[in-house]
């Protein structure tokens, strides 16, 4: 406090998960890397083992995943141009019904009270649809589209529970001054990607958005639209042939898995309660193959599900 504007190898601000519902502790890291190789900004991230010494010697408090903020770094080096407005959205607003000022919270340019290009994107989506080609026309010149498209393809082939569709919240967007100041979407806090899960919720595994209502108007006007869904088809099968390719992923999963081993169940250091969400050593041993919820079936079950889709549609 003594000192302004200190920094820690170059971050100003760092976040931390812990690994919540993630038995393998690899998801936060590997859904973003998957997301920027499919062409989608989204912060990086690296593991990190956490001590606290509180005077009595140095205690481990576990094995997190360090994430960059995007209202730090990544503007500068996702974007060509870092001043534009960041929003995280979150609330009634977020959904994208209509415009909420409070669920917009401002990461940057904090105290401008400017809001007009997310109202802008906003009514362009709710606009007339009468005539199709100049709705796509408004809408395209705000926001962009086809990014919003890839995005949302990346995440319900994966499968992403904690996200548009499903919560309202988990996703930035970002006013791209070197895009005219359209705004493009990008996807946050990860931790149940790749995840199976025993709710119900055709919003999160279904690949053509079945399920998924006017409540989520950015999903369901564009799959609506026959351009846009088209589109995102196209998204989804450049996915399945590419950044969620099931060797590649599959190379990831063992990768990663093997790499942060020895510091949850040893011999570095061991994960130990009241400093972790792992149960049970077993739990992390088995992520990757153990029956429904292993994720190196799910990858597979996910192409599986994918290509069913493209085919029926």
């Amino acid at each position: 406090p003594l000192v302004e504007n200190q920094r820690f190898y170059g971050f100003k601000k760092m976040t931390f998960s812990s690994g919540f519902k993630d038995d393998s502790l690899i998801r936060d890291k590997l859904a973003a890397d998957i997301f920027r190789q499919a062409g989608v900004p989204a912060a990086h991230s690296t593991f990190i083992r956490v001590y606290v010494d509180h005077g009595d010697g140095s205690q481990y408090f576990g094995l997190y995943t360090m994430i960059e903020d995007p209202s730090d770094e990544m503007l500068d080096h996702q974007f060509a141009d870092g001043s534009g407005n960041l929003y995280k959205p979150e609330g009634q607003g977020a959904t994208w019904q209509r415009f909420v000022e409070a669920s917009f919270a401002k990461k940057t340019n904090e105290e401008a009270g400017d809001f007009s290009d997310i109202i802008a994107a906003i009514d362009a989506l709710h606009a007339d649809v009468g005539d199709r080609t100049s709705w796509r026309d408004g809408l395209e010149a705000v926001f962009d589209v086809r990014a919003f498209l890839r995005c949302l393809a990346v995440n319900q082939v994966m499968v992403n529970w904690d996200s548009y569709g499903i919560m309202d919240h988990n996703y930035y967007v970002y006013g791209n001054p070197a895009d005219g100041g359209r705004l493009v979407w990008f996807p946050w806090d990860l931790n149940e990607a790749l995840l199976v899960s025993g709710r119900s919720a055709d919003a999160a595994t279904s690949i053509m958005g079945d399920g998924t209502s006017d409540r989520w108007p950015l999903i369901r006007f564009l799959l609506d639209d026959p351009v846009y869904r088209e589109f995102y088809k196209d998204e989804v099968r450049i996915v399945l042939d590419g950044a969620f390719a099931v060797d590649g992923v599959h190379e990831a999963l063992r990768r990663l898995h093997g790499l942060i081993a020895p510091y949850v169940i040893g011999p570095e250091s061991v994960e130990a309660r009241p400093y972790t969400f792992l149960s049970d050593s077993r739990r992390f041993e088995n992520a990757l193959t153990n029956g429904r919820d292993g994720l190196l079936p799910h990858v597979e079950m996910r192409h599986q599900d994918a290509r069913a889709a493209l085919a029926a549609d």
